[in-house]
């Protein structure tokens, strides 16, 4: 059967041309290929969708994008890329303050100002003072 330029739909994210119809001819393919080229473009909807009605936070929406395809973005919709570039903006992690101390100093300096505890009582015991030399 000869393609029809009926049977060309036209990516709602991307904007790609793929082949697709309600017929015989593609039926071994899943329905979203109606208004989606790929399942990448069909899970960013959702990613997007659930993000924009709250339902996932920008963090989540984030780690859930990272995955996905999305080398055609100059070509999306701009109401889609616009979100999309929102929460990769307001999703990716924040950098973790740096340690100025080793973990070796860390634990010497815990270790310093911790109290010393009476195995036996669990009472706090109080260091007795040194006698001064002469």
């Amino acid at each position: 059967m000869a393609t029809s330029s009926k049977h060309i739909r036209r990516c709602i994210i991307c904007g790609k041309e793929h082949l697709y119809c309600n017929c015989e001819e593609y039926k071994h393919l899943p329905p979203w290929h109606m208004a989606y080229c790929s399942e990448s473009c069909k899970d960013v909807d959702a990613i997007l969708s659930n993000w924009g009605a709250k339902i996932i936070d920008s963090a989540t929406a984030y780690t859930l994008l990272k995955g996905k395809d999305v080398s055609r973005l100059e070509f999306w919709n701009e109401s889609f890329k616009s979100a999309y570039e929102q929460v990769m903006k307001e999703g990716a992690p924040k950098e973790q303050p740096k340690h100025t101390m080793s973990l070796s100093e860390e634990l010497k300096q815990n270790a310093d100002s911790a109290k010393k505890i009476h195995p036996k009582t669990r009472a706090t015991k109080k260091a007795e003072p040194k006698e001064k030399e002469d």
